[in-house]
This record gives structure tokens, sequence and C-alpha cells, in this order.
């Protein structure tokens, strides 16, 4: 509802109905999202008298949000705009009173979920998120969901307070994937990738039990999963063990990718190459392969599989650039290899490759007519 309301007379009146008809229709989203949205105009600690007793504007607010939220209208713009209501109310007012309000009939550990991926996946008011989860662990020391809550907005806003704090979390939840991925992820912010690679190596092996509460902590874990592998290609890395990297590294691409990036480019060209029997269509796999011959100095080759990825990507500023570079040293001295390099250069450019400097084209066109001018004396003589 969007009315605008002249004086406090006309609020309470339009609430007073409100309450009347929620007597009948206790259940019906639109009466309630109707009042709290009438509500909203309100400040937060106004005290207003309606349905025969007085009541802070916030907490009748919330109870509106919580009761949206328990008829789980999940999907619908009323549900969406309840959750992201009350976690702002609750954040922005006198907190326990708010929390007292909504936990009546709301579930604590639902509402911890729903508070990790409004709020600490944005980084936003991680104190105010902290201080809800140690008020949630007041009522409920060994919550697993608050103390994980607790320890990613401590990781999001102080990465050496987190360590302290994971110790604690693995203490009590030693057998729960979390506490492992969570001090993993610390380790490797910090540099110290040995370690990191002990606690992801821990977390593989535990399962998790978070997801019973939420569908998007099942999400998040999913994700923090997948993402176990790369962090620990980056551990290895990062620690000079290009080896066991390339092991770990579950697919041909990324194995090409880290080869190319320890410049071993004979294997980044075979495990490319390897990637290209698989999906032959795939446009990195063959950049990578024409990066590894560049890099071999195999410049002929290194145009042809950058020719693949132009067929591929036409419209990919960098394969037209890289095509020209390969083209150019495979025969600086040879006229139809510039004038080719000259036309992938301008096209990688009308594409938006912005760092191909006017000099070098300049050049490259006064290369190409000197070697015209050879080539016609050549023959005369």
């Amino acid at each position: 509802m969007s009315m605008a309301y002249e004086n406090l007379d006309d609020i309470v009146f339009a609430l007073t109905q409100y309450e009347e008809l929620l007597q009948k229709f206790p259940n019906d989203v639109k009466l309630l999202s109707g009042k709290a949205e009438i509500l909203e105009g309100l400040d937060i600690n106004d005290k207003i008298n309606f349905g025969n007793q007085e009541t802070v504007a916030i907490l009748e607010r919330a109870k509106c949000y919580v009761l949206i939220l328990e008829m789980s209208v999940r999907g619908s713009s009323e549900w969406n705009k309840a959750l992201k209501s009350k976690l702002n109310l609750i954040i922005d007012a006198d907190r326990k009173t708010a929390f007292v309000a909504a936990f009546t009939k709301y579930d604590r550990k639902h509402f911890a979920c729903d508070v990790l991926a409004e709020k600490i996946k944005d980084r936003k008011n991680l104190n105010e998120v902290e201080y809800m989860f140690d008020w949630l662990l007041e009522f409920e020391p060994n919550n697993l969901l608050s103390v994980h809550g607790k320890a990613l907005a401590i990781s999001q806003r102080n990465l050496t307070e987190s360590l302290t704090f994971c110790d604690n979390y693995i203490q009590g939840f030693g057998e729960e994937f979390w506490p492992w991925y969570v001090k993993g992820t610390v380790l490797k912010s910090i540099g110290r990738h040995e370690e990191a690679l002990k606690y992801f190596a821990e977390a593989q092996n535990k399962p998790n039990k978070v997801t019973v509460a939420s569908a998007w902590s099942r999400i998040y874990f999913e994700s923090a999963r997948k993402n176990i592998v790369p962090m620990t290609v980056d551990c290895l890395l990062a620690l000079g063990r290009h080896g066991e990297a390339i092991r770990m590294a579950p697919s041909n691409i990324e194995k090409a990718e880290i080869c190319y990036k320890t410049r071993d480019y004979s294997g980044a060209k075979d495990f490319a190459g390897r990637a290209i029997n698989e999906n032959p269509n795939n446009p990195m796999a063959h950049q990578l392969r024409g990066h590894a011959y560049y890099g071999l100095k195999k410049y002929g080759s290194a145009a042809d599989a950058y020719g693949v990825w132009v067929q591929l990507r036409s419209q990919n500023a960098d394969a037209w650039y890289w095509l020209g570079e390969a083209t150019m040293r495979e025969d600086p001295y040879k006229v139809e290899n510039l004038e080719k390099a000259v036309q992938c250069f301008e096209t990688a450019r009308k594409l938006g490759k912005s760092n191909i400097p006017d000099g070098m084209l300049k050049q490259l066109n006064e290369r190409i007519s000197v070697l015209h001018s050879r080539s016609v004396l050549n023959r005369l003589f």
C-alpha cells in the first residue's frame, strides 16, 4: 500500500481498520503487508495507540513481517520484502527488544541463515551481525548456525581475531565441515598457505550439518565445497609445488592454465590439446594452446591456434590481437604476414583493445612499404 496519510489520526484509523480485518483473516498476506507499510512511515521508536493498546511501531512491524515469513509465501514480493525489512528493523532498532518480538513464533535457526544470506555476503553491518549471533548464543550456546554465523562475520572484519575464534569453533564442532573451511580460508588470506592446506584437507572429509536449516545454506555449502579445490591449487602454487597443483586441478583446461602460468609451455600445450580433443569448440582451450606455442616461440602453430579462437569468438578483441602478434612474429619480413597482422590489430582496436599504440601500426605499415619497394626493385634488377 502506497497511500499517504496526512496526520496521526488517519494513521491510527487505518491501523485500527487493518487490525479488525486481521482478527477475521489473520493469515492474509496483503493485509499484513499493508499494515506493515503504514508503520514504515513512522520513526522506529514511535509509540502509537490503536486497537486499545499502545505499541512501538517497530515491534508491530516486526510482528507483521514475521507472520508473513512464517506463512512461507516464498518467491512472492511480500515474502522478499518481509525478509529484507525484518532484518533491517532488527538491526536499526533496540535489538534485544526486537529479537524478543521476532522470535516469539519465528524459528531462530532459520533466522540465523537469513542473516547470513542478507548481511554477511554483502559485508554490511558486521558488528551488528556479531551482536545478533552473540545474543542467539545466549539462548543456545551450542547452536552450530549461530557459531558459524559469528565466525563468518569476524572473518570478514578481522582476520587475526578470526583465527582464535576458529580454534574454539573447531573444538566445539570438529566433526563439521565449516570450521575447517573458514579457518583454511582465513589462513590463505594472510599468506599462511602450508597451514591452509591442512585445514582444506580436513574440510574435504567432513559433513555439512548446517544445510538442514535453509535452502540458502545448502547452496552456500555446495559453492564452498567446490571452492576448496581451486583454493588448494592456489596454495600449492604459492608454495612452488607446481606438480601437485597440476595433479589436483580437476580438468585439462585448468591443468593447462597452471602450466602456462608457471611457464611450463610444453605441459600447457599437451593439456590444452587434450581439452580440445574433449571439446573442439572450447575457445579457451585453443587460446591456451596458442599461448603455449607462443611461449615455445612456435609462432606458426600459435597463429593456427589463435585462428581457431577467432573463428569461435569473432568479437573477442584479445583473440584478434594475439592472432596479429603470432602472425607478425612468424615471419616479420614477409609482406603477407605483416599485412594480415595489421588487419588483426586494427580489428582488435575496433573491438575495444585500446593498448595498441598508433606508433606500432605506423611502423608496421612503414615496414610493409619498404618490403614492397624491395620486392619491386628485385623484380626490376
